[in-house]
C-alpha cells in the first residue's frame, strides 16, 4: 500500500489509493463535505478547492472532480472549511449571507473558494476580473449579482492566504509516476501501458467516462523545464507543460485576442491545470489554441528517448485525433515567432455559450503588410471546419494578393465542415465567411467590436 501525503486545510494527511477522484478522498476521508460533486465534468464549480502549484506559491483554484489524489500528492489543497468556519468566517463567507448569496446552498462553497483565489491574485477587482473568475462556477438559483456585490465588498477586508511550500514529490506511486526531468519522463513512457499526463482535464474526464483506465499515469507536472515561459529577441517560449493560466496574461499582452480565446478556453480552475502541450497533444478537430498557433506560425520541440525534432504545428496535426506525436515522444515547448508591428493577427471563437463551451468553429487570421501598406504574407486558420485544425490554403493565397473578395470565395473549396448539434455544415461556412469579412473591416479601421460584444 503507498502512503501519499498530503496537507488538507494545513493538516497533514495520508491517502492510500492514487487513481481516487481527489474530491471523493477529501469528503469521505478528509471530512471535508463543503465541496460537492455537481456536473463531474468541470462545469459547474460546486468542486472547487485551492491547490499549491508544484513550486510552490500562490494557491490556485482547481476543480477536485477532475483530479486524481495521485496528481495532488505532496500538494497543500484548502477547502471551504479551510478558509473560515461559522465562528470566524472568511470575509467572503460573511459577505455572501450578508447579501443574500446562497439560497439552496449546494454551490456556494465553489463560489467562495473561486472568490478567495480572485482576492488573493487582485486586491481590488474590477468586474470583469470577477466575472472570469467566476465563470466555472455555476448558480442554479441565486443569481450572479448578489455574489459579485459580496466579492466587491469582501476586497477591502480580505487577508492574503498564506504562501504554500513547494509539493513534496513522491515519484513512483504505483500507478502514478512523478519524474523530475524530460530524459526521466521519455524512459518512463516506452512502458506502452503506460500514459503521459499533464493536466489531465481531458484525461480524467474520459476515465470517468468509462474509459480504460491506463495501467500507469506519467505525470509531466513536476518537470521545471516543461512549464517554463521564456522571452527570446524573437520568439516566445512556452513548456508544454505550462498551465494555460500561467501564459494568459504574457500571451494577451502580445496578441489580446489570443489572450482572449485562452480566457474563453475554460475557467481559472481548468487554466489552472489544462496545457498548451496537451490541447495540443489530444488533437481534437475544434481545439481552441490551434487555430492561433497555425496562424502564428508556431512550431513544436518534441522530444523522445532516441531524437529530438522540431515539427511546424502545419504538420503535427494528420486527422481526427490523430498527429505525427509517437507514444513515447513529449512536447517539451512550443515556439512562437515575433512579427514586426506591421503585422496584423486577429483570432475569434464561435460557440453556444460564451465561456466555457466546446467552440462551433475557430478562427485565426495573420496578414504582414509592407510600409506602403500591401500585404507580404497571410495566413488564414480553422478550427471546427475539417477533422483537424488546419490552414486554408486558398483562402491565403487570395489575401496574400489582397483579394478579400477571393477569401471568402475560396472558404466553400478550402473547408469540410460537418454537421452536428453545434451548427450544421452551411451555419459553418457562414461564419467563417463572417469572421474573414470582420477581419477585413478590422485591417481598414471599420471594426471596433471587441468579442466581448457579440
Amino acid at each position: 500500500m503507498t502512503a501519499i501525503p498530503l496537507r488538507l486545510n494545513g493538516q497533514e494527511a495520508v491517502a492510500t489509493r492514487p487513481d481516487e477522484i481527489l474530491i471523493d478522498w477529501i469528503r469521505r476521508e478528509g471530512g471535508c463535505t463543503g465541496a460537492k460533486e455537481g456536473c463531474a465534468e468541470g462545469d459547474c464549480g460546486a468542486c472547487s478547492v485551492l491547490m499549491s502549484p508544484p513550486q510552490g506559491g500562490r494557491f490556485l483554484p482547481v476543480n477536485s472532480c477532475l483530479l486524481l489524489v495521485g496528481q495532488a500528492a505532496g500538494h497543500d489543497i484548502i477547502t471551504v472549511e479551510g478558509l473560515g468556519s461559522r465562528m470566524l468566517p472568511h470575509p467572503l463567507q460573511a459577505g455572501i449571507a450578508a447579501t443574500g448569496g446562497s439560497q439552496c446552498g449546494f454551490c456556494t462553497p465553489g463560489f467562495v473558494v473561486a472568490g478567495a483565489a480572485l482576492l488573493d491574485r487582485i486586491a481590488k477587482p474590477s468586474t470583469g476580473d470577477i466575472h472570469d473568475a467566476l465563470a466555472g462556477n455555476l448558480c442554479r438559483c441565486t443569481g450572479y449579482r448578489p455574489i459579485v456585490s459580496a466579492i466587491q465588498a469582501a476586497a477591502a477586508s480580505t487577508e492574503a492566504l498564506p504562501k504554500a511550500p513547494p509539493a513534496k514529490i513522491v515519484e513512483d506511486l504505483g500507478t502514478i509516476l512523478h519524474p523530475r526531468s524530460i530524459r526521466e519522463a521519455c524512459r518512463m513512457s516506452a512502458d506502452p501501458k503506460a500514459r503521459l499526463v499533464a493536466g489531465g482535464t481531458d484525461l480524467i474526464l474520459e476515465l470517468r467516462n468509462g474509459r480504460p483506465t491506463p495501467s500507469r499515469l506519467i505525470s509531466l507536472r513536476h518537470i521545471p523545464e516543461l512549464r517554463r515561459i521564456e522571452w527570446t529577441k524573437d520568439r516566445m517560449i512556452i513548456g508544454g507543460a505550462c498551465p494555460l493560466e500561467d501564459m494568459l496574461p504574457e500571451v494577451a499582452a502580445r496578441w489580446p485576442s489570443f489572450g482572449r480565446i485562452l480566457q474563453r478556453f475554460g475557467s481559472p480552475q481548468i487554466r489552472s491545470m489544462a496545457t498548451l502541450g496537451g490541447n495540443l497533444a489530444t488533437a481534437s478537430p475544434i481545439g481552441d489554441t490551434a487555430p492561433c498557433l497555425l496562424a502564428l506560425d508556431a512550431t513544436l520541440h518534441v522530444v523522445g528517448q532516441i531524437r529530438r525534432r522540431n515539427i511546424p504545428v502545419s504538420e503535427f496535426l494528420t486527422g481526427y485525433r490523430t498527429s505525427v506525436l509517437k507514444t513515447s515522444e513529449i512536447i517539451s515547448e512550443i515556439q512562437i515567432p515575433l512579427r514586426p508591428s506591421s503585422s496584423t493577427f486577429r483570432a475569434w471563437k464561435v460557440s453556444k455559450r460564451y465561456d466555457q463551451d466546446i467552440a462551433t468553429l475557430t478562427a485565426a487570421f495573420r496578414v504582414d503588410r509592407d510600409p506602403a501598406g500591401r500585404v507580404t504574407d497571410a495566413r488564414a486558420a480553422f478550427g471546427g471546419m475539417w477533422d483537424r485544425p488546419f490552414r486554408a490554403l486558398r483562402v491565403e493565397a487570395a489575401l496574400a494578393d489582397g483579394d478579400f473578395a477571393g477569401a471568402l470565395r475560396a472558404i466553400p473549396e478550402d473547408t469540410r465542415p460537418i454537421s452536428d448539434m453545434r451548427g450544421n455544415a452551411k451555419y459553418r461556412i457562414l461564419a467563417a465567411k463572417g469572421l474573414l469579412r470582420r477581419f477585413e473591416l478590422d485591417l481598414q479601421g471599420e471594426q471596433r467590436l471587441e468579442v466581448a460584444d457579440l
